[in-house]
């Protein structure tokens, strides 16, 4: 695959765009973008987008199923990330790869076939993809995803770039290397309070409870994330924390004691590489932040994978 100018005007697909966070990296590089067209169906994410990319150039199509061949004809570069939820661990009914809305993965692959056949009769290569899903998705999904797309998926944690576990799997049609460990850890991003952990457990919609059960799952079984505010309880030993809270607070009924919150948006968007308010100066729910976030991409290890690609 030979590299891309990032001076020549590039056109960008983003299938399943989410927030923009391609764009976002693609701006960090310094790529001439000229037209950046995105499918995306999520108003929240949408409202993300917007906040963040005012840009004439972006253009919203919608509903992935009904994008053309006309539509992005011109794409010089396509992205995709299509929905996880029926192929993540966490979901213990998925369906796989055929369920809805994973199954997006196969109209963005015929989509770019097509694509590439066009480009074909106009004396063009075929044009350089990045795809992107969860790392929970079973061996056979993987298969399936990396036989569609002949090439082998790029397994990288976004601990490489972040402070938080990420395992995600990529696929691309040029070489790349996983980015470099940055050293970053969770403490590093907090605005206040003490880590319990070195680096964040992966960023859910559903934040743990503020009660023993939580800080549980939290320690024990690495679902989700709880940041210690109280620092005589950050230093007791961790088999030690849930039966202190429970002391304290009369087994979680005196929530005013309790020593330990939630992160905040701020923390999330840095645990994602994603600058301050990208996703909080948004004009959506608290809830709907989380899930847009939880469902983006990491913008480091994009930004590291499509440095690769430009020159």
């Amino acid at each position: 695959m030979n590299k891309l100018d990032k001076n020549e005007p590039q056109v960008i697909f983003s299938a399943c765009n989410g927030i923009s966070t391609g764009l976002h990296c693609l701006k960090n590089l310094g790529v001439n973008v000229s037209k950046y067209l995105s499918s995306e169906i999520d108003r929240h994410a949408i409202a993300v987008s917007a906040t963040n990319h005012k840009e004439d150039y972006v253009i919203q199509f919608g509903d992935l199923n009904n994008i053309t061949l006309d539509d992005i004809k011109d794409t010089t570069l396509f992205l995709c990330s299509s929905p996880c939820q029926n192929l993540s661990a966490i979901n213990s009914s998925k369906k796989g790869i055929y369920g809805e809305g994973s199954n997006l993965f196969f109209k963005a692959v015929d989509l770019m076939n097509e694509l590439n056949q066009y480009r074909s009769t106009i004396g063009k290569g075929p044009v350089p993809f990045l795809f992107e899903n969860v790392g929970s998705a079973s061996p056979v999904d993987v298969k399936i995803m990396s036989e569609h797309l002949n090439c082998k998926e790029m397994r990288i944690n976004s601990k490489l770039t972040s402070g938080a576990l990420r395992n995600r799997l990529y696929w691309l049609n040029w070489e790349a290397a996983k980015p470099k460990d940055q050293g970053i850890k969770l403490q590093d991003v907090l605005e206040n309070g003490y880590a319990l952990k070195d680096k964040a457990n992966a960023l859910l919609t559903r934040e743990p409870s503020m009660t023993a059960n939580g800080l549980d799952r939290v320690m024990n079984k690495s679902v989700g994330n709880l940041i210690v505010t109280d620092p005589e309880f950050a230093l007791l030993p961790q088999e030690k924390m849930i039966e202190e809270f429970n002391r304290i607070t009369e087994h979680g009924r005196l929530k005013d004691k309790i020593p330990f919150r939630k992160l905040t948006i701020n923390e999330m968007e840095a645990l994602m590489n994603l600058p301050k308010d990208y996703v909080d100066a948004a004009p959506i729910s608290h809830t709907q932040k989380l899930k847009v976030l939880g469902n983006g991409w990491t913008a480091g290890v994009v930004t590291s994978i499509l440095s690769e690609l430009f020159k």
